[in-house]
């Protein structure tokens, strides 16, 4: 009769021992997969991120100019169908300059770098407009010469800087 309990005391406390063990590790009891019994994975969802659709540099603008050049139109054009694509995203468009002041040339029209640069960015949003884009997913931003992407002591490096950049941004992300 001892012998009984004490091999039914063993076997209970080696059950228990088995469930304390899968409950530490969370080891999750059910999903387990079984060769013919597949258990279906849910698909990830994709990460949401910003996603720069086109960065339009410094051959886009004549020198101190807020229009376009004609050439450049149709590329503009080419980011409807992806915009459109996106309905809950935000379209970004951010402008950017050189550090070469506004001032320094005789005759233009815009107080500065800032302003020259929101301007540029402005026109690019307008032409999406036009394009069938709501006002209300566009959000326009001057950088002027504070965000650079190359070193402004060269021609080249300056050419670089100045740029307007057109971004996708989840509906539900800041930027």
């Amino acid at each position: 009769m001892m012998r009984n309990f004490i091999i039914g005391l063993s076997v209970l406390f080696f059950a228990l021992s088995g469930i304390i063990i899968i409950k530490a590790l969370g080891i999750p009891v059910k999903d387990t997969r079984y060769q013919n019994n597949p258990v279906e994975l849910k698909p990830e969802k994709p990460e949401k991120k910003t996603k720069v659709l086109a960065v339009f540099g410094g051959g886009t603008f004549r020198s101190g100019q807020v229009i376009i050049k004609s050439d450049m139109m149709n590329a503009v054009d080419e980011l409807v169908p992806e915009i459109l694509a996106s309905p809950d995203h935000r379209i970004v468009i951010e402008g950017h300059t050189d550090n070469i002041p506004i001032k320094s040339f005789s005759g233009r029209r815009y107080r500065d770098n800032m302003e020259l640069s929101f301007l540029r960015a402005k026109a690019i949003a307008d032409i999406l407009v036009k394009q069938g884009i709501s006002r209300e997913r566009i959000s326009v931003i001057g950088s002027g010469d504070t965000r650079p992407i190359d070193s402004n002591e060269t021609d080249a490096g300056r050419v670089k800087n100045r740029r307007v950049e057109v971004k996708l941004i989840p509906g539900d992300m800041e930027f």
